[in-house]
């Protein structure tokens, strides 16, 4: 039986000392599922939402006047938005992966001037056209405004450890992809997995080259990840960061896979003379596109274009403009 949404400000049971509840956001995405663990005498919350009055609201509502401890799967603002404000207002102790905590308080401080320099330096390897890259560069760093920075005090998730949460023994597996060193959860015993944004049930999570590091391959790390997913068990209950738990945890993966080789393929045919990478997103996502979502279109092409040529099926130059352009072998 799928479950029922819950209701704005209130929580499902989903499984023992396991509610499930949603916060807004101001995407097209528009909702992110966090979870609340109780026992043992532990409230513990999984994820903390996009930071605004409303989602803050809502917490408060949900969480009343106690919560002990915070996890953050990872960086992105829609996971970690709140989690400096939650650990002001409660005392709460905040767990994440290093490599999560550190992009997040990163990018929370990095001034206006810092993130659009980086910025126009992408957008110009990307081919992206003058006037979107103006438009872009005048947003400014949108992640500061979607978060309250992360505490500088926290605890590490290390790959394989076991935590013990509200009572419930968890294993941390840390996994790369949609970012850097994002934490799943497992719960053995009860076959129970938090799985963050690693896995969702209706689409595909974004697994994107961003300015920090446009020449890496996510896809490569991303694919990893689906075979150590593809190790459990196929009846685990599945918690998403988006979307209602489900199980079918095989099929899901099958499925993901699927999309990203029909996605490659495109990406290659696309490439059949020499085309920037913002010429392939916008023929690979081929609809109207707001500012974030061109911003995960042009991630995601890249990711799919670097992944092509570091397997050999492309290869790239630089053109006096400063874009890259990628054409089949």
């Amino acid at each position: 039986m799928p479950f029922e949404l819950p209701p704005a400000g209130e929580c499902c049971r989903v499984a023992e000392g396991v509610w499930w509840f949603r916060l807004p956001l101001p995407y097209v995405l528009d909702h992110v599922d966090l979870y609340l663990l109780e026992g043992d005498g532990e409230r513990v919350l999984v994820d903390t939402g996009h930071a605004d009055g409303t989602t803050q609201r809502l917490l408060a509502q949900v969480l009343g006047e106690r919560l002990d401890r915070i996890l953050v799967t990872h960086f992105h603002p829609d996971h970690v938005g709140n989690a400096g404000h939650l650990a002001a207002r409660y005392g709460a102790a905040l767990s994440m992966p290093r490599p999560e905590w550190a992009m997040a308080r990163m990018l929370a401080f990095e001034s206006d001037e810092a993130w659009g320099a980086a910025l126009a330096a992408y957008d110009r390897l990307l081919g992206v056209e003058s006037e979107l890259a103006r438009r872009r560069l005048a947003l400014g760093n949108t992640f500061a405004r979607a978060v309250t920075a992360p505490p500088g005090s926290f605890r590490d998730l290390h790959d394989g450890e076991t935590v013990i949460l509200a009572g419930i023994a968890f294993r941390i597996m840390r996994m790369g992809g949609h970012a850097p060193a994002h934490a799943a959860l497992y719960d053995r015993g009860r076959r129970l997995l938090l799985a963050g944004d690693q896995i969702l049930p209706e689409i595909s999570p974004v697994v994107g080259c961003w300015p920090d590091e446009p020449e890496s391959d996510p896809l490569s790390a991303y694919l990893a990840s689906l075979d150590r997913l593809a190790g459990l068990p196929e009846d685990v209950l599945v918690l998403p960061g988006h979307g209602r738990p489900f199980r079918g945890l095989h099929a899901r993966i099958d499925a993901v896979r699927a999309h990203h080789e029909a996605r490659l393929a495109r990406a290659l045919d696309l490439c059949r003379d020499w085309a920037t990478p913002a010429e392939v997103a916008f023929a690979l996502f081929d609809r109207p596109l707001d500012e974030t979502t061109v911003a995960f279109a042009l991630a995601e092409a890249l990711a799919h274009l670097n992944h092509l040529h570091r397997r050999g099926d492309l290869e790239r130059e630089s053109g006096a403009d400063g874009a890259w352009r990628f054409r089949r072998r």
